[in-house]
């Protein structure tokens, strides 16, 4: 296997569903990405040797991000049982660098490097990017990004990253456009989930509290939580008490004889209005959730909304039950209709994120693996 030079990286992207790599050199951009179904390995090095051995390369460096928190040197994915010590995957790959950040802060640090083709907006806002690429902020210096252009002026107001996947994604871009922005890691998708209307939401909690106790935003706002929403409603149309509890599951966790995410999405286009609901709601409650975390992080700047089953949803995403729910929050209404928010529609956004922190463009926690040994990010 060829040995590339020492300015190569090996980028990956790596989720509960998929991993997906990339080379890429300082210089340049980064290579076509390959993407691997995790289920096919035992394990996180199984999966780049894979990668290389397809690649016929092997990069000296790498940078990952991972769908999980990273706190110290013993790691697990949080929805998938790969677990490892991150100096031995270091020497197990035989990397003479490797960084380790949380997937969303990787996405999060990728956010500047956005262009209009890359976002729809569901919300003008007026205090964040226009469409010259310029924020309406008071004071401070434009600031050019990787690509050249102008992201904004220092000093701008917090931009939100938040998707929902395989689970429910968030973190926080501080600073967007100074000289040093800062990424504040987070798992507010583990909050507990808080019925935005509880004439309606209120039996879904108690059937969702009897399946699992705590229920939390992700268990909900995630490709399996809309599935159980379809078949939560499909039982209350049916007349039936709504029942948890349940001999058989999936190996996604879904009930036997129950459909996934996509065919939910794939009803909801072709008109079925029992998946329309499900999918109206569950829109409706992403809302609500945005709305809440606009509120806790401050983030007037901006949301971002990614991620696997909104790139999914596609033309079924239903902007008004999401903004509505967003702007519902009694005295905070006004500010709320006032925070921009966009849909991205990239795919490639924690790569970007990964390269800004390689050449130290954006801090970000995490760590960092050398001959040193192991130092912790903040």
């Amino acid at each position: 296997m060829l040995t590339l030079d020492d300015d190569e990286w090996l980028l990956a992207d790596i989720g509960g569903t998929y991993a997906r790599f990339a080379h890429w050199r300082v210089a340049t951009a980064a290579g076509p990405f390959q993407r691997l179904r995790n289920e096919h390995y035992a394990d996180l090095a199984e999966a780049v040797s894979a990668f290389e051995a397809a690649a016929g390369a092997h990069a000296p460096r790498a940078a990952l991000a991972l769908a999980t928190p990273i706190l110290g040197d013993q790691l697990r994915l949080t929805n998938r049982d790969w677990q490892f010590s991150a100096t031995s995957l270091r020497a197990a790959c035989g990397w003479r660098r490797l960084y380790i950040v949380n997937d969303f802060v990787a996405a999060a640090a990728g956010l500047p490097d956005l262009h209009d083709g890359d976002r729809q907006p569901l919300q003008a806002g007026t205090s964040g990017v226009t469409s010259g690429g310029t924020r309406s902020v008071t004071g401070g210096s434009a600031i050019a990004d990787t690509r050249g252009g102008t992201i904004g002026r220092a000093g701008a107001r917090p931009w939100l990253l938040l998707g929902p996947g395989t689970g429910l994604g968030c973190a926080v871009l501080l600073d967007p456009g100074a000289a040093a922005e800062h990424v504040l890691a987070s798992e507010a998708g583990h909050m507990s989930f808080a019925p935005p209307d509880p004439r309606l939401d209120l039996p879904l909690q108690r059937a969702a509290n009897q399946r699992w106790g705590r229920v939390s935003w992700e268990r909900l706002l995630s490709g399996s939580g809309l599935a159980w929403l379809h078949g939560e409603l499909a039982r209350d149309l049916a007349g039936g008490a709504p029942d948890p509890v349940r001999a058989g599951e999936s190996a996604e966790g879904r009930p036997d004889g129950a459909i996934d995410a996509a065919e939910v999405v794939r009803r909801a286009l072709a008109g079925d209005g029992l998946a329309q609901a499900a999918v109206t709601r569950f829109c409706g409650w992403l809302g609500a959730c945005a709305g809440d975390l606009c509120l806790a992080f401050g983030a007037d700047g901006g949301v971002h909304l990614t991620g696997g089953v909104l790139n999914g949803l596609g033309a079924a995403f239903d902007v008004e039950a999401f903004l509505r729910a967003f702007r519902d929050k009694g005295r905070a209404a006004e500010r709320l209709a006032r925070v921009p928010i966009w849909r991205l529609n990239c795919d490639d956004l924690a790569f970007r994120g990964l390269r800004r922190i390689v050449v130290g463009r954006v801090r970000a926690p995490g760590l960092l693996i050398d001959d040193g040994g192991l130092a912790e990010l903040a």
